[in-house]
């Protein structure tokens, strides 16, 4: 929430003396995972309610995205985008492969059908396919 743009993301520093939003994002992450292994009750309590953090994730990532482009206030911003993206890497506890599958999956199915739908039909796929030749 400390960033200094609203779309979130953590600003690289430029020169040698880190920037205090990089600095915080850092060390905000790695005294959660600190705080996390110290009891990790409290990680298995939260990889249980991977239902509600995927909602949440979800919401929230389209709130995320209206409140960038729409949105004034910094700080409103920036809360929903925290949210979105703490829930978004809650763990399932399932095998590698299965999540790797699964995210291979849907990707692929939305790249694939918004191709399909936005692109192909327009100028833009003409562009990129040339021209069609009568069969």
């Amino acid at each position: 929430m400390l960033q200094a743009g609203p779309a979130g993301g953590i600003r690289e520093p430029h020169t040698l003396i880190p920037e205090p939003s990089s600095l915080t994002c850092y060390l905000g992450a790695f005294t959660l995972g600190w705080l996390l292994f110290a009891r990790p009750d409290t990680l298995s309590r939260l990889a249980g309610q991977w239902r509600v953090h995927l909602g949440a994730a979800v919401v929230g990532s389209g709130l995320g995205h209206l409140a960038v482009n729409q949105w004034p206030s910094g700080l409103a911003t920036a809360t929903v985008v925290a949210v979105a993206d703490w829930c978004s890497v809650a763990d399932l506890g399932w095998p590698v492969p299965v999540k790797l599958g699964l995210t291979l999956i849907v990707t692929m199915a939305l790249l694939l059908s918004s191709y399909h739908l936005l692109v192909r039909p327009r100028a833009l796929g003409a562009w990129l396919n040339g021209r069609r030749y009568p069969s």
